[in-house]
């Protein structure tokens, strides 16, 4: 993991996000 890249909480967000968002389509 690269401790560097200051948007890593950003990043994780998007992904949990996106897969949020998946799970949710699937539920409809």
């Amino acid at each position: 993991m690269v401790e560097d890249k200051p948007c890593r909480t950003c990043t994780d967000f998007k992904t949990w996000a996106k897969l949020q968002k998946k799970t949710f389509e699937n539920e409809k």
